[in-house]
């Protein structure tokens, strides 16, 4: 076997080598080439400061100042401004640069000739625009040769006490010293120093081309054009340009901008140049308030404050169709342009006493939106729930009857009602805020049920409102509820809390079909050329109850203000249903309530819901009353819904039952009295035993009377008659539900 080679060609080898190692190459450029972009990056990102002050001192570089970002603004839902940044300007310097050009020389005998142009013609200019004389400015300036960026600055006075505000620095204890602020005409006549060549300064004229050295850099200061209107809401802006509080917090990395920068130097033939990168300014949050609406309600809280004294009252105004806030606000607003100031709630004693805790505990409390954060028992506002549960799951229908002897024994525990109403369908339950009917109900549906619907509805977790601090309320044990007592107590608004903003979408959802809305403050958010960036579509959270249910419970407490306990929330001219509510706070003995009402306008199509919240009314007439909620509902909707565009509908078919109940002229809500609330045999708010002569004396009843409370032979045999009635009703309307 014969083997052949072929002879290499060397060309050819060389080609192939060389491209290999030009790819070498090519591979180690773009990989330094990388390298040290990324250093380039690094040091700019990290050292820039470092190196810009470096150049500072070695003259390369006249001055350099961050460009502040203008922070957005806020508007309401029509475009009223709320909160905006509004610009002002400070006067910067430049000792350093004034001295680089002059005329003359020195002499050989050291005397000096030399005149400085800038120095001479700028402390003219700057003297006559600041209001100072050339002596001070000159002095200034003179005493700060190698600065390259001075500001204008003028000392701190107390204004009340006039005495020098001192601060404590490295070199010890100085006078405080503030930037001068001056406003956009001072920039605009420093500017026309510059450009015109004629202008004259106490008869000498001035050389415009050596007016320089100086500028007027532009800032901005936040401001709240309607003082404490919407305060809770928005929040404010701190020192650091971070959002505290409402809308200011919760839409922060939105609000901030991003900074700028500027570079002013001298080139090689002393010709001033300038690099600037521009600032980005923040975006613009259109909020759902109405100002318009927002500032009836706080109007209508300060008359309220001044008629009658408590601890809070707070007003929620929602649109139930779509989660939008109207209007929210408390009794315990602030100043959004001076947030630290205390000194509408504390006289200047007061304040002088307290301590540092306490004035903080006192801002924050002044801060906090109670709406959002604050949580309460609902009391007779549940039995709304209550009753839309027990609807959607069919244990009882809209016909099921049921009977009220004023007390019923619940496991040893006898809790009243507000009147003895005898046998009521489920409308008049609701209307005569009935608490044997509600203990019934809740009874049939049961305790796991009932806690399903607490959860199924939005309690016990935040609503995911787009405000800090928000609450997620306390329910009661899912194991607890379902004991008798507490499943009782439960059903007409006891034993758990809430917040306004869950009561508020809770009910929404009842009213508008059973569509439950997610609540938000903010409907969009745009940028400086107007394109929306975010945008809060209404989102339907769940689908709480059906229409069906829906439609009966706008029938039920349109019965409720008509000839029900809500009576005071009537507005003429309008279909209003709501619910009034009542509550012990706190220790139930000491008898302090949060009063209540939630209700919507018109009731056939709900475009309003408002819920009103008073807590601990200091009136042993009125405390336990919830028309004073009522009234002030009612006066609020009067003015505001004409704005909101909702009017009269003029004489109004009500179809309701007329008959009316009578105002027992306190705890017009119909809340409960729970004789033997802790099951210790004590009558509940006293001392007394539990016994028939007692309860006879405390209740004005006979003895007989009262040991039948006792026993709760009334309330059994009642509740027998009712839940057997109740059932067979149940049945019937089942099917009759079934086919619609």
């Amino acid at each position: 076997m014969k083997f052949s080679f072929k002879p290499l060609n060397d060309k050819v080898y060389f080609k192939n080598s060389m491209r290999m190692w030009l790819n070498v190459v090519f591979f180690v450029i773009i990989l330094v080439y990388v390298v040290l972009v990324g250093v380039v990056a690094f040091i700019v990102q990290n050292k820039g400061s470092e190196y810009t002050e470096k150049a500072l001192e070695q003259g390369l570089v006249s001055s350099s100042s961050d460009l502040d970002y203008k922070r957005g603004t806020i508007v309401d839902t029509n475009g009223t401004v709320l909160a905006e940044s509004k610009t002002y300007y400070t006067l910067v310097l430049e000792p350093k640069q004034m001295y680089i050009t002059y005329r003359g020389e020195v002499e050989e005998d050291g005397t000096d000739n030399r005149s400085y142009p800038y120095v001479e013609n700028t402390v003219k200019v700057v003297a006559k625009i600041t209001g100072k004389t050339e002596a001070e400015i000159l002095k200034l300036i003179e005493d700060n040769k190698d600065s390259s960026y001075l500001v204008l600055q003028e000392p701190v006075f107390n204004e009340e006490t006039g005495e020098p505000v001192m601060v404590t620095t490295t070199s010890g204890k100085v006078q405080k010293k503030e930037a001068v602020r001056f406003e956009y005409k001072s920039k605009a006549e420093f500017e026309s120093y510059k450009l015109s060549p004629d202008k004259e300064i106490n008869g000498v004229t001035i050389d415009h081309r050596y007016v320089g050295c100086a500028r007027f850099e532009e800032h901005y200061e936040r401001v709240y054009p309607n003082g404490s209107l919407a305060s809770n809401v928005l929040g404010y802006v701190q020192k650091d340009g971070q959002g505290a509080w409402g809308i200011e917090e919760s839409y922060q990395k939105y609000l901030e901008g991003k900074n700028g920068y500027e570079y002013s130097y001298y080139d090689s033939e002393l010709n001033a140049q300038k690099i600037t990168t521009d600032a980005v300014d923040g975006d613009t949050i259109t909020s759902t308030i109405n100002a318009s609406i927002q500032k009836i309600v706080e109007e209508k809280i300060l008359e309220f404050d001044k008629t009658w004294d408590y601890d809070n009252v707070a007003v929620v105004m929602m649109d139930p169709n779509s989660g939008e806030i109207i209007a929210m606000a408390s009794n315990e607003g602030f100043d959004l342009n001076n947030p630290q100031d205390l000194s509408y709630y504390y006289s200047p004693e007061e304040l002088a006493e307290m301590t540092d805790t306490e004035q903080t505990n006192a801002l924050y409390k002044m801060w906090r939106n109670y709406c959002v954060s604050s949580t309460f028992e609902p009391g007779s506002t549940w039995k709304l729930v209550t009753v839309a549960s027990a609807l959607e799951e069919n244990v009882i229908t809209e016909k099921s009857t049921f009977n009220c002897e004023k007390y019923v024994n619940v496991a040893g525990t006898v809790i009243s009602c507000s009147g003895t109403h005898g046998k009521q369908d489920v409308a008049g339950a609701i209307a005569h805020s009935c608490n044997p009917a509600l203990i019934q109900i809740s009874s049939l549906l049961g305790g796991e049920k009932f806690y399903a619907y607490q959860e199924h509805f939005g309690f016990g977790r935040k609503t995911g409102i787009d405000l800090p601090g928000e609450a997620k309320g306390i329910l009661m044990d899912a194991e607890l509820i379902t004991h008798p007592v507490e499943l009782a107590t439960s059903s007409f608004g006891q034993s758990f809390n809430v917040t306004m903003v869950q009561m508020a979408s809770a009910f929404s959802s009842i009213v508008n079909g059973g569509y439950y809305y997610q609540p938000h403050i903010v409907k969009k958010v745009t940028d400086s050329k107007g394109i929306t960036v975010k945008e809060n579509k209404p989102v339907v959270v769940n689908r709480t109850i059906s229409e069906t249910t829906s439609e009966f419970m706008r029938r039920a407490i349109l019965q409720t203000v008509e000839a029900g306990t809500a009576r005071s929330a009537k507005i003429e001219g309008y279909s209003v249903g709501g619910k009034t509510g009542t509550a012990k706070r706190g220790v139930r003995s000491d008898l302090i309530y949060v009063l209540s009402f939630i209700g919507c306008v018109p009731v056939d199509d709900p475009q309003v819901v408002c819920y009103v919240v008073v807590d601990n009314v200091h009136d042993e007439e009125k405390k336990a009353s919830s028309s004073l909620a009522q009234g002030l509902f009612a006066d609020i909707l009067k003015e505001a819904l004409p704005e909101l565009g909702v009017y009269p509908e003029g004489e109004i078919d009500y179809r309701i039952d007329e008959t009316v109940i009578e105002d027992n002229g306190i705890d017009e809500s119909g809340d409960e009295l729970v004789l033997d609330a802790d099951g210790d045999g004590i009558i509940d708010g006293t001392n007394l035993p539990l016994t028939s002569e007692n309860i006879a004396v405390y209740l004005d009843k006979s003895i007989e009377e009262a040991q039948n409370i006792i026993d709760g032979s009334n309330g059994e045999e009642d509740d027998e008659d009712s839940s057997s009635e109740e059932n067979t009703d149940s049945g019937e309307d089942n099917s009759e539900s079934d086919e619609n």
